[in-house]
């Protein structure tokens, strides 16, 4: 712990440090904690007032992944169970693959311009 306090700044060493840290930040004034509290309020009213369309760019981004990973996963899982029996037929799932790909161009597009 010495090695510790000695690599400090200069005036932020061990003795500058409260005794009791938990004890001491419950009885913090209300003054003391008002900027915590109003950084916490301009971030929720900021994410209230956050732009619609780039809220629907994020969403189409989100279904984009879910669609395409989806008829990749789908594509991939029967490719390989065909394999392992020598061959035979397996499922391209290109219409989940073309709606996640819609989807993305379209969230890309909104993210953009919004």
């Amino acid at each position: 712990m010495a090695e510790l306090s000695t690599a400090l700044k200069p005036g932020f060493g061990r003795k500058s440090l409260p005794a009791d840290p938990v004890n001491s930040a419950k009885r913090a004034s209300p003054t003391q904690t008002a900027p915590a509290a109003q950084m916490l309020e301009n971030a929720a009213t900021a994410a209230a007032r956050a732009n619609p369309a780039r809220q629907a760019g994020f969403k189409d981004l989100m279904w984009a992944a879910v669609w395409g990973g989806g008829g990749a996963a789908v594509t991939i899982a029967t490719y390989q169970a065909a394999v392992s029996q020598g061959g035979g037929h397996y499922t391209v799932a290109y219409g989940a693959m073309a709606v996640g790909a819609f989807r993305a161009i379209r969230g890309a597009f909104r993210l953009a311009t919004g």
